[in-house]
């Protein structure tokens, strides 16, 4: 035996030696090319988890929030260009519409699957390009493209960029393995000619990816690459071309005889930007863009641009599909509208992978990794921290604005917002125009104040919140004095409210009524409405309670909200207390007047407390010495320093609670016959009182059995020689939760 055990020790060293052998000669290069699909899914993997991390911290994007309102009207039967204007194509739209029909109005998923696509897109993408190029290429691509600083801001928001990305990539990896020369070619340059058509459907753009692959096909068939006559390749071109028509057609078709409006919706928008512009104006603007775009992306393009030009002059085969991409950015010399980097997105993946195919000579020099090392990391490595400082960022100033217009305005009211996505978190419909306010739709004229004035008429808005920024899309109307000048007359100003750094003024139509009567504290902030998340919470548990203020004059203290949970002897059974503070962090010294602000607060019930029904009180004092501010009545006086915001029903726990949780000063055990055990006390703690005073004391009790009738507690005060100084007789608990309701098991404390 020990001699079989020392033969198999040596088989297994010098197995374990020849692999290490094979690793060791195996270079880099060999194991990425051998396992390159499971590094890809790694790779994959990791970018998920970057991408869907703290995703919905940030809420504010003015374009996004258009977006998931139109979809969130299309999921309650809303008919877009008909029933609300948007400039977005419906693929996008309805898709959006269909996640919220599953998940309900929620940017979460909405995010979620565009950040799905985005992960789909890459992995598109690396294959794609493991058609034309060695595994790494595809690799590195696939990183470059998941950390591009404008793939990961776009990705993680509903945006029909990514949906793009993903039609568009899907589209061109079956285009590259349609130019093989397999027998069903044509099969899949149909399938990638429908994908475009479909990403065409989701943003205009997804037009210049396709006519990177015919410029392609094109420039093949003129040099003669496959040696085929023109009739096979005008038969490949129609089998590209046919399906993206037929879908682009029916599908925009379709909708121009439903709604007829869809075209100057869709191509207005974006022909109506700048259209006063001359035609060196354009091309200048354009020119402006190009150069802005390489100082961001610099690092990336001095790789890709050269690599582009040798692949077009060159190399001249297969791999200069990519290169073909770049000439379609041609088109933004001719555009007036204004332009910004996504719109250059549809390039990113062609400049990954000309970014990557630059870099792949170098695979090949051995003891020299450390300069490709250096040159990914000094392009790749800046983008990572970028989208890392993007993923951190958050903000409150959203569900606080949308949770006040929820508050002040009816269900089927109407709002009209800056920020159409505002309507959205809150849940309140936009009118015609508002749905897609926006700086380009204002400054073209497509937009106008007049239109917005017929439309407040026509709907009977009741609530309508300016951003009160030089950017805020309402300042750009042309006839903004006109619009203005109909609100304040209209309208009146309620106050101003901080989202994050931008300041809204909010306007309220003449008979939309106060949820409360003016509750007045010192003068100093008014609580203009309160809610709790529910009416009923269990004995020990917490309940979520939102109050709303309003800054009545600059103040030099901050102060502090206290909630308190009562019975109608005044007895505290719950408490939670939080500072007033907005969605700049600032607490009240630092806050405008007239600001309103919401904030969250927990009250958190006393373990024990008896099941029924208590009032909840809500009061302020000041941070600095604890000191209450007064509740002012109409005339002024103080009336107090708690006001009644509702009533809350407390229920019995799904299971008693510990003993610990109860925290009593005093435990003891004293069984009172069969029926109750006395579990301890709270109070008592000071040595002497004076003659009619009161003196608190609680009592902890757990029923034993479950008791039929309905029994008193004595209490009686006696001096040393037992004679009598007070007696009292009330229930163990309280009047409303007599013993005859006490259950088996039951912990309360009374």
């Amino acid at each position: 035996m020990k001699k079989d055990h020392s033969m198999l020790l040596h088989v297994e060293e010098r197995e374990g030696l020849n692999l290490r052998s094979r690793l060791a000669a195996m270079d880099l290069g060999q194991a990425l090319t051998r396992y390159s699909h499971w590094v890809a899914v790694a790779i994959l993997i990791v970018g998920l988890l970057f991408y869907l991390r703290n995703l919905d911290a940030w809420l504010m994007n003015d374009d996004e929030e258009s977006y998931l309102y139109a979809a969130w009207r299309i999921s309650e039967g809303e008919l877009p260009y008909r029933d609300f204007l948007t400039p977005q194509l419906p693929v996008f739209l309805y898709t959006g519409a269909a996640l919220m029909k599953l998940f309900g109005p929620s940017v979460t998923a909405a995010r979620a699957f565009s950040v799905g696509l985005i992960i789909l897109s890459a992995g598109c993408l690396y294959l794609a390009t493991r058609r034309f190029f060695r595994p790494e290429v595809g690799l590195l691509a696939m990183t470059a493209f998941l950390l591009h600083k404008d793939v990961y801001q776009e990705g993680r928001l509903y945006r029909p960029e990514p949906y793009m990305l993903f039609l568009t990539l899907a589209g061109l990896y079956l285009f590259t393995w349609a130019d093989g020369w397999s027998q069903r070619r044509r099969w899949g340059l149909a399938g990638a000619g429908l994908l475009f058509g479909l990403g065409m459907l989701t943003k205009l753009f997804s037009l210049m990816a396709l006519g990177g692959c015919v410029a392609f096909l094109g420039y093949q068939a003129l040099r003669g690459a496959h040696q085929a006559p023109w009739r096979d390749v005008l038969l490949d071109a129609l089998a590209l071309l046919i399906p993206f028509g037929l879908v682009v057609g029916l599908v925009m078709g379709g909708f121009y005889w439903a709604t007829p409006q869809v075209y100057v919706a869709v191509l207005g928008h974006h022909l109506m930007q700048g259209r006063g512009l001359s035609r060196w104006a354009v091309f200048r603007k354009g020119l402006s863009f190009y150069w802005e775009y390489f100082t961001l992306y610099a690092p990336l393009l001095v790789f890709a641009l050269p690599a582009a030009v040798q692949s077009l002059w060159r190399e001249r085969g297969r791999r200069s599909l990519f290169g073909w991409y770049l000439p379609t950015a041609v088109v933004f010399l001719f555009l007036s509208r204004e332009l910004w980097p996504r719109h250059l997105l549809y390039l990113v993946p062609a400049l990954c992978v000309l970014f990557a195919h630059a870099l792949e000579p170098m695979l090949a020099w051995r003891g020299r990794g450390f300069l490709l090392i250096a040159i990914m990391g000094a392009v790749l490595i800046p983008w990572g921290l970028q989208d890392d400082w993007l993923a951190r960022q958050w903000e409150n100033g959203t569900w606080r604005l949308a949770d006040y217009i929820a508050a002040h305005t009816a269900p089927d009211d109407y709002v009209l917002a800056d920020y159409s996505g505002l309507n959205f978190y809150a849940q309140r419909k936009s009118t015609y125009s508002g749905a897609s306010l926006s700086a380009g739709a204002t400054q073209s004229g497509q937009i106008t104040g007049q239109r917005l004035i017929e439309e407040i008429e026509a709907t009977g808005v009741k609530m309508v919140i300016l951003d009160t920024s030089e950017y805020a899309h309402h300042q750009y109307l042309r006839d903004r004095s006109r619009f203005m000048n109909y609100l304040e007359t209209h309208f009146r100003f309620q106050g101003t409210f901080r989202r994050y750094w931008s300041i809204y003024s909010i306007y309220v139509a003449p008979d939309l009524p106060p949820r409360l009567p003016e509750v007045n504290f010192d003068g100093k902030l008014t609580l203009l409405s309160a809610d709790l998340d529910g009416d009923t919470v269990p004995a020990g548990g917490q309940m979520g309670v939102r109050l709303r203020w309003q800054a009545r004059q600059l103040m030099a203290e901050d102060y502090v909200a206290f909630l308190h949970l009562e019975d109608e002897a005044g007895h505290l059974w719950g408490q939670g207390d939080g500072p007033l503070i907005d969605s700049m962090q600032e607490m009240t010294s630092g806050w405008l007047p007239d600001e309103i602000n919401v904030d969250r607060y927990k009250l958190k019930v006393l373990p024990g407390t008896p099941p029924g029904e208590y009032q909840l009180r809500v009061g302020l004092y000041r941070r600095a010495d604890l000191s209450r501010l007064n509740l002012l009545g109409p005339s002024g006086n103080p009336v107090g320093t708690e006001f009644v915001i509702g009533k809350l029903r407390v229920t019995r726990p799904a299971s008693p609670p510990p003993l610990e949780a109860l925290k009593i000063p005093h435990p003891l055990v004293a069984d009172l016959g069969d029926t109750v055990r006395l579990l301890g006390y709270a109070g008592l703690d000071g040595e002497t009182t004076k003659a009619g005073e009161t003196i608190p004391l609680s009592l902890f009790w757990e029923a034993l059995r479950d008791i039929p009738t309905d029994h008193l507690l004595r209490l009686e005060l006696r001096d040393e020689e037992g004679r009598l100084a007070a007696s009292q007789l009330l229930p163990p608990a309280s009047e409303a939760f007599p013993t005859s309701q006490w259950r088996k098991g039951d912990i309360l404390r009374g």
